[in-house]
């Protein structure tokens, strides 16, 4: 068994709370050198990861506080610390899985209502056709016809499931508004405009501003309504810039609390009032906290968003889809750094 053993010091940068980072680890007796303070100061610095819940944070800081009581600075302790934080951190990826399990569990039994509704069409079918042939004789034009419309009824139907099964694969379904698969296949079409026609395309990233804390407050059944709500902005303002501008305004759910807008034959500046809009009916919106039962909790709770805002560019030379996603997802957090509740463009060779 390896231990690392501290070596001495003479100069120390870090402080917190008036002393010494270092100062404080050697107290505690974190080895000086190798691994073991690097670990603490990461995990230490895991605080302020917007990124994570405040009850990850709270247990991974637990985590971190217990070790160093122990001051067991073993290779076996060092691993089980590794374990138990990609455990913690890990959490949250669980509940993304466990969504879409869920997401695919409802479409595996819409699909399969379908196919026992089309059953039962089928087999209505085939005792309408005997019962026509044993009471209409030998009228065979009048069967043939009668026969044919029943046909000509399932297809339809068998048609009208399709399209309804091709629309639930392409629709988030908590937000009615298109998923990441839709967004994927409308952008690549936008960049093929591009590439064969020259037509430009814009797009805009945007992100729910502290919305961790927002779910960490009121639970993720009001995140969730928050969630549908701001959709249903998105799609509103997008009504009525798409009907100004007589173009095309597509919006999308990226993924988590994050939004996407495809905006194919939009400039970049048109793009940036479009981005305006949205964050300005965001901005203005009332939200109401409502319980299980619809009962009010609270009213003024006020949500904003950041967001970028990219134009495909000629200088990219290719792979035009990848390139706007990060070019907005470079705007978007750069607005998140400026103070957030903001739009910034994307400028190339400007982040």
């Amino acid at each position: 068994m390896r231990h690392d053993t501290p070596p001495s010091r003479t100069h120390c940068d870090f402080s917190c709370n008036g002393e010494k980072i270092c100062e404080t680890m050697d107290k505690a007796g974190v080895p000086a050198r190798g691994r073991w303070r690097t670990l603490v100061l990461y995990m230490r610095g895991m605080q302020e990861y917007e990124q994570l819940a405040e009850d990850q944070k709270a247990r991974i800081q637990n985590l971190l506080i217990n070790t160093l009581r122990s001051k067991d600075y073993s290779d076996e302790s060092y691993e089980s610390l590794i374990q138990q934080k990609n455990d913690i951190l890990n959490q949250s990826n669980r509940m993304y899985l466990q969504a879409a399990l869920q997401k695919t569990e409802r479409l595996v039994q819409e699909f399969g209502d379908l196919m026992i509704q089309r059953r039962k069409d089928v087999k209505r079918l085939g005792d309408e056709t005997v019962t026509l042939i044993e009471t209409e004789g030998g009228d065979s034009a009048l069967i043939i016809e009668k026969i044919r419309d029943s046909f000509s009824e399932v297809v339809e139907a068998m048609d009208q499931d399709a399209r309804l099964l091709q629309e639930m694969t392409r629709t988030d379904p908590l937000t009615n508004i298109a998923n990441r698969r839709a967004f994927d296949e409308v952008l690549a079409d936008a960049a093929r405009a591009w590439t064969e026609q020259g037509t430009p395309f814009s797009l805009i990233m945007l992100d729910i501003d502290h919305f961790k804390r927002f779910n960490d407050t009121y639970g993720h059944r009001i995140g969730d309504q928050a969630l549908i709500t701001v959709a249903a902005l998105l799609r509103e303002a997008g009504k009525s810039f798409a009907k100004e501008n007589d173009c095309t305004f597509i919006p999308a759910r990226y993924g988590g609390e994050e939004f996407a807008v495809i905006l194919p034959g939009v400039v970049q500046n048109d793009a940036m009032d479009a981005a305006e809009d949205v964050l300005a009916k965001v901005r203005a919106y009332n939200f109401v906290i409502r319980d299980a039962d619809g009962g009010v909790i609270e009213r003024g709770i006020r949500l904003t968003l950041s967001a970028g805002v990219a134009e495909v560019l000629p200088e990219w030379n290719g792979n035009f889809t990848d390139r706007i996603v990060d070019a907005a997802d470079k705007a978007m957090y750069s607005a998140k750094r400026q103070g957030r509740n903001r739009v910034r463009l994307y400028v190339e060779g400007g982040f």
